[in-house]
This record gives C-alpha cells, structure tokens and sequence, in this order.
C-alpha cells in the first residue's frame, strides 16, 4: 500500500503540474550513469561500510515550470549497494578480512527541480526506488546468494544535483554530478531475530556521475 501511495503521489505532481502550466515546453532525452554508492547507518558487529560501483541508466521529461527552471522526471534503472568487511582492513595478513559485496537493483523514479544560471545548473529532489534484485558475494570464498527477501521493496531519497550542458545544435549534451542520501532503514528487519539480538541497519547513499542527451519539443 504504500508503495502505491507513493507512486500515485508522484504521478499526481507530475500531471498536476502540466495541466498547470499553460505553454508547456518539454525536453525528451536520456542518460546514463556510473553511480559509487555505500551503505549508511550502523554497520554489523566488528564491520564497516566501503563504496562499490554501479551503473544505471534513465529515461527523462524535463517540463519548463518558468523561464530557467524545469521540472524533471527521470524513470530507470540503477545498481548500487556496498562492500561489508569484517575484521581489521589494517591487518597486513589479508585473511583476518572477509568482505562481503551487497548489490542491490532498483527501478527507480527522480523527481528533481533544476535551475539554469546560462550554461550551469544546480537543484534537487527525491527519488523512489523499487526493489527489482539483491545478491551477496562472498569475495573471500567465492559464490554468490540471492538475498532480496532481507531487503525491503522501496526505498526513498533525497539527492542534490549540479550539472552542465553543452549545446550541440538544437538537443544538448549534459554532464552531472548528484549526490544520494537515502531517508528509510532498506533493511528488513523482519528476516531477522528480534528482541535484544544486535540488527544492524543499511541506507543508501553514494555519488552518479551522469551524461546524458536532451532534445527540445
């Protein structure tokens, strides 16, 4: 239900603000991303978080609101998730570490306001990601588990966003740098025992680096 609500609200905005806007005037495109995320929040007993890369890709509508200001929708995919090492990364016998790769995939849906200054832009926005995979490596053993049933199916964060584009001819060419900050616990503690038992907790987080084209209707 309340991934529902969620989805619903954001088509809602969406619609809301086209039939809003009397002379309309979009921008249709698409991007791809190199996203190196970690995990935030309190790491399992003797353990600590490390970035992994992850590459993504999107869809997107940006919808002028006012001169040198857009709304933009950008539907897609990314992977993210993290390194989880165990032991003393100190330790020059490489054996007192193992290390763990979480990699998560998620069909998600940004939700960003941009503003132009020329060439330069800058803003932010919330994004809403569904849950579509999640696997463990074991880097230490070698093997890899399906562990989606630990995670919870939706996720919410907050990014904030600076680019630049260059024209190139009537589309543009755009680079971006956004960083992630992830609001909910994605970890579904349910799975696990409860009680006084020690839980530790996961939020994404990390950078994109985004390149991307967008054409004007």
């Amino acid at each position: 239900m309340y991934k529902k609500n969620i989805t619903r609200f954001l088509i809602f905005l969406f619609i809301l603000t086209i039939s809003g806007t009397a002379s309309a005037q979009f921008k249709l495109g698409a991007s791809v991303s190199l996203n190196n995320t970690s995990f935030g929040g309190v790491p399992p007993d003797n353990a600590n978080y490390t970035s992994i890369i992850g590459l993504g890709g999107s869809l997107l509508i940006d919808l002028k609101l006012v001169k040198d200001v857009y709304l933009s929708l950008q539907p897609g995919y990314q992977s993210v998730g993290a390194d989880v090492n165990f032991g003393n990364e100190n330790n020059i016998f490489n054996d007192t570490v193992k290390t763990y790769k979480i990699r998560l995939g998620y069909f998600s849906i940004p939700l960003n306001l941009k503003i132009y200054h020329n060439n330069i832009y800058a803003g932010g926005g919330f994004t809403v990601g569904f849950l579509s995979s999640a696997t463990l490596t074991d880097e230490f053993r070698g093997g890899e588990s399906e562990i989606k049933d630990k995670f919870k199916d939706i996720d919410l964060l907050w990014n904030f966003n600076v680019g630049y584009k260059v024209s190139i001819g009537k589309p543009d060419l755009f680079f971006e740098l956004r960083y992630l900050q992830g609001l909910l616990n994605i970890n579904d503690q349910n799975s696990f025992a409860s009680g006084n038992e020690y839980l530790s907790n996961f939020k994404n987080k990390g950078f994109s680096l985004i390149t991307g084209i967008l054409y004007p209707l």
